[in-house]
């Protein structure tokens, strides 16, 4: 199935956001976000899930789900909970289906038949990552996963909190169903949380909140 994907990366304020985008063949696609926790080890555990993906390419969910396992072993070993924490959020994308593997609060967004859906993440941006919900943190893990038939017009949008939390969730439908291109919603998306981090302007309903920090994007367009 013909697709277009964009990703954006400003690491500028903590630089512990990974994200990365394969082609595993023409029909296999495999699409990351870790958000690395600030002061605990963020930037090595987030590059270091990132690096073990491409190298590995694991193209189911339980194969992603005991990479992840694996990974999660190494560093709680190594930081006893308090060091090397990241998040993940992967979708791995066939010709005819999607899967969708998540640990933590990176929010995973579709489009599909025009019906917008949260597929991880926490809804509102009101919580803050706390230890139990990032890989490296507690000796076993609790995935959100997601598994359905994908076609064409669905939309897919991974984002880290530098996003998801400088916007409003009806905002995120907005952009994804008005943007015109995967390149179009990234730039609307970084565009505003940048605006809003500087300046301020945040809608009502958000009582003033923006949150500085490192923003990520993969948006794919079946």
């Amino acid at each position: 199935m013909n697709n277009h994907v964009t990703t954006h990366q400003n690491n500028s304020v903590h630089g512990d956001d990974s994200l990365l985008t394969v082609v595993i063949n023409e029909n296999i696609t495999i699409d990351a976000v870790m958000d690395g926790v600030t002061d605990h080890g963020g930037a090595e555990a987030s590059s270091a899930v990132r690096d073990r993906i491409e190298l590995d390419h694991p193209i189911t969910s339980n194969s992603m789900q005991d990479l992840l396992n694996d990974l999660n072993t190494e560093f709680y070993q190594v930081g006893g909970g308090r060091f090397l924490l990241t998040t993940a959020s992967i979708a791995i994308t066939s010709s005819s289906h999607l899967y969708v593997i998540a640990v933590g609060d990176s929010p995973v967004y579709l489009i599909r038949m025009g019906e917008f859906s949260q597929l991880s993440g926490r809804i509102g941006g009101l919580l803050r990552l706390n230890s139990s919900s990032a890989i490296g943190a507690k000796d076993s893990l609790t995935f959100q996963t997601y598994d359905s038939p994908v076609s064409a017009g669905d939309r897919l949008l991974i984002v880290s909190d530098g996003i998801s939390d400088n916007l409003e969730l009806n905002e995120i439908k907005e952009f994804m169903l008005d943007s015109e291109s995967t390149q179009e919603l990234s730039q609307i998306l970084e565009t505003t949380s940048s605006e809003r981090t500087q300046r301020g302007g945040t809608p009502a309903s958000m009582r003033g909140r923006v949150r500085n920090d490192d923003r990520s994007i993969i948006a794919r367009f079946f």
